[in-house]
């Protein structure tokens, strides 16, 4: 059987095909396509893609690739060095890049920025954007019927001379700012020294406190040394026996009586030691 002639077909109108179509070269006759898949499946086995190609005029030259494979999914620049500025890698979650009919982007992982593509990067003069930024309005805002908070980006832009236009904000820009007046107040705080004020006037005294329980006795002091012997008096007259019955018993019971003054007046010191504590 001889060979079936191959050749480009040129339909020079319009084509309307009702059912699937097999782009490729491995496409084959009687090809199978599942229930619910696409009209038009292209199959090649290293990187199946469409091509967009803009082919000149006045608007000048531009293709772009869309393809996939088992690495990922990208948009790739032909004309501009084939750069990959969009790439989706397989197993990534559904709306994990989400846009709402408002504008709102929803992701479901980090946002993260390649640091390696920063030319010359250099400190921050925290206190220098200190300054500046005490002139930057800090507005609310509503977008989409929610409350929001930001610089104002025009301010921010003239003021700090941050960001490529004075109608956008990138995040980056403002968490950097924060970043850098905090660390330059933080440094600020830790070079304040403070010095004690001068003492203010006493306070007035407080009511005496409740009466402490009363102390041991203290232990006896030691006998002083005895004293000279006085002078012998004169020589008394001879005395009446009955007189001097009724002396001797004026001075027991002047005596007895100074028992119990000298009994009562060592009470009235012992109370005394108590309330003085001693």
């Amino acid at each position: 059987m001889a060979p079936v002639a191959r050749g480009d077909t040129v339909i020079p109108g319009n084509q309307e095909v009702q059912g699937f179509q097999c782009l490729g070269p491995t496409c084959a006759n009687g090809e199978s396509f599942p229930v619910n898949s696409p009209l038009l499946l292209i199959k090649d086995p290293n990187t199946p893609g469409i091509r967009f190609m803009e082919s000149g005029g006045s608007f000048g030259t531009q293709t772009w690739d869309v393809e996939g494979n088992e690495s990922n999914f990208f948009i790739r620049d032909t004309t501009n060095g084939n750069t990959l500025p969009f790439r989706i890698r397989p197993g990534a979650p559904t709306s994990g890049f989400d846009m709402g009919a408002n504008g709102n982007i929803l992701n479901r992982g980090l946002v993260q920025q390649n640091a390696g593509d920063m030319a010359s990067p250099s400190v921050a003069d925290g206190n220098d954007l200190l300054t500046r930024l005490s002139s930057v309005p800090v507005n609310d805002y509503t977008y989409a019927s929610a409350r929001h908070i930001a610089p104002d980006p025009a301010t921010f832009f003239s003021s700090l001379g941050i960001g490529s236009a004075n109608n956008v904000l990138a995040p980056q820009d403002v968490a950097g700012v924060a970043l850098a007046g905090v660390k330059a107040l933080n440094t600020r705080l830790a070079s304040i020294t403070t010095t004690p004020g001068p003492a203010g006037p006493a306070g007035p005294t407080g009511a005496t406190g409740p009466q402490g329980p009363k102390g041991d006795k203290g232990d006896t002091g030691a006998t002083g040394a005895t004293g000279a012997t006085g002078p012998q008096g004169p020589a008394g007259t001879t005395p009446d026996l009955t007189a001097l019955k009724a002396a001797v018993r004026r001075l027991q019971t002047s005596n007895a009586r100074l028992t119990r003054q000298v009994r009562t007046l060592r009470t009235q010191m012992d109370e005394v030691r108590r309330v003085l504590g001693l």
